[in-house]
């Protein structure tokens, strides 16, 4: 493990390899963001039904009758008539950690084409940490369409996916957990694959 992490420090000390984890994490939270409902833009201005409606704006809510509804407890926020911020607790969490995880992945991955050359003169196929995608691209939350979807909608329909769609709208904790576990896992890999080729 001492190998793996001085691995880990040697990509995060470079300057390029920070610079790509860097924007790789702002890039994937903001995919992750928009597919899961945390921002949510809108065509038409609706800062007005939101006055109309007498909705306090920010919203604060805590629900702590079970785990679900506080996973979805937080803050929902209108700071324009066309943009909606929704800080719920357990999307805003994984969203971080998960734009963190693959972010890390990413770094390792560009870092160890470089390493793996040096070392036994065959190019890295390290491309399993792009799994981590997959929740960024299908996520789903409130009144959002993930990401993913919209992409392979605009070429197939999605009617045959209908029972995948449900089961990442009703487990995203479970997916969201699942992915991150995984995530660990493969920049684990990579960092103990580089360190043995180090010794």
């Amino acid at each position: 493990m001492v190998g793996e992490l001085e691995i880990l420090k040697e990509v995060l000390s470079l300057r390029r390899y920070k610079l790509i984890c860097i924007l790789s994490a702002v890039m994937y939270w903001l995919v992750f963001a928009f597919s899961s409902g945390i921002l949510v833009y809108y065509w038409e201005d609706v800062y007005s039904l939101v006055k109309a409606s007498n909705i306090p704006n920010p919203l604060f809510y805590l629900n702590f009758s079970n785990l679900e509804s506080f996973y979805y407890s937080g803050i929902v926020w209108y700071p324009s008539g066309h943009l909606e911020i929704v800080l719920a607790f357990g999307p805003l969490i994984f969203s971080v950690i998960l734009s963190l995880l693959f972010s890390l992945n990413i770094g390792t991955i560009v870092y160890s084409f470089k390493f793996v050359r040096r070392s036994t003169g065959k190019r890295s196929t390290g491309f399993s940490s792009l799994l981590g995608l997959i929740p960024a691209l299908f996520s789903a939350g409130c009144c959002s369409v993930p990401v993913g979807f919209l992409i392979i909608g605009s070429f197939v329909p999605l009617v045959g996916l209908r029972p995948i769609l449900y089961f990442f709208y009703a487990y995203p904790a479970l997916i969201n957990t699942f992915f991150s576990f995984l995530l660990v896992v493969t920049l684990y890999y990579a960092l103990r694959r580089m360190a043995k080729l180090s010794t």
